[in-house]
């Protein structure tokens, strides 16, 4: 909605990295391009427009303009060399932006189901006690795993038992938020930045990101992610003004007690209370890290 709004000319480049150095099985890019043929069907359906209409986030222009909007599988160039994966998106930054989430998401399911890695017997009984277990000692879980999911199935899942559990408050994953009927919830992503140092260049592309997006979002979405150029980085253009208008900070990356020790620093020089701000932490989470967070810094 933002990119469309504010740079509906900008042209982009994204290149998938393999930063665990996964080595892909013959043929993966064969079907993986099958994948990506295939997504050119998808539209949104008439009940679903009608539901994104509701929800509050978007102007009628946007979602005017998204339910017309199909897949252009030549944007997207793939090709492998013996296990190595090279993948490639050109084109229009209001159009490529929405094949970065479904090629991540259909590259890990890919894998895993072409080296034979299915779920063990008792994966449904493992997820519903960590649930559980988060759930007794009051952890929110906020839901984004949709890029390095296993399967859609094993997502679904996951969003069903947090259901039943009473302890999600929202999922990224919008086919998933109507069809389980919880609440749409996100943040801003790494790309945005990324895309202003291009833009305006390195020195104002948080501050020129995050004016751009409290102006199209309002206090709709209100959580930030710092680290693309590193929080301190961010920091340097993060003024009063802007985060008492915004809900709070997302950590993504690093040691998360000296990432906090760093932002409620901050917000106590900006003469804010961090008790009045949201922490959201995304980096390599489990059931117990979860809690310990939580725990530490739920007052």
């Amino acid at each position: 909605s933002l990119v469309l709004s504010r740079w509906p000319d900008a042209v982009v480049d994204y290149k998938f990295t393999n930063r665990g150095g996964t080595q892909f099985p013959e043929g993966f890019a064969e079907d993986l391009r099958k994948q990506v043929d295939g997504m050119a069907k998808i539209h949104m359906t008439s009940e679903q427009e009608t539901w994104m209409r509701g929800l509050g986030l978007f102007s009628d222009k946007y979602v005017d303009w998204f339910s017309k909007y199909r897949f252009d599988p030549k944007e997207v160039s793939i090709k492998q060399t013996g296990g190595d994966l090279d993948v490639s998106v050109h084109g229009l930054w209001k159009n490529t932006i929405y094949w970065e989430v479904p090629l991540m998401a259909a590259i890990s399911e890919l894998y895993y189901r072409k080296t034979g890695q299915g779920e063990s017997p008792d994966w449904k009984e493992k997820l519903a006690a960590k649930l559980k277990k988060m759930d007794d000692a009051g952890v929110p879980v906020m839901e984004f795993g949709t890029r390095r999911r296993k399967s859609l199935d094993v997502q679904e899942e996951v969003i069903r038992q947090a259901k039943e559990h009473k302890n999600i408050i929202g999922t990224s994953n919008m086919y998933l938020a109507h069809k389980y009927g919880i609440p749409v919830k996100g943040t801003s992503a790494h790309e945005g930045p990324m895309a202003m140092q291009a833009l305006v260049g390195a020195d104002k592309s948080n501050s020129e990101w995050t004016r751009n997006w409290i102006e199209h979002y309002g206090n709709k979405l209100g959580i930030m992610l710092p680290d693309t150029l590193g929080t301190n980085v961010f920091l340097r253009s993060f003024d009063k003004d802007t985060a008492e208008r915004l809900a709070g900070l997302r950590q993504d990356s690093g040691d998360p007690h000296a990432w906090m020790k760093l932002v409620m620093g901050h917000y106590q020089k900006l003469g804010i209370d961090p008790r009045n701000k949201m922490a959201i932490f995304s980096d390599s989470l489990n059931a117990d890290k979860a809690i310990e967070l939580h725990q530490a810094y739920k007052d």
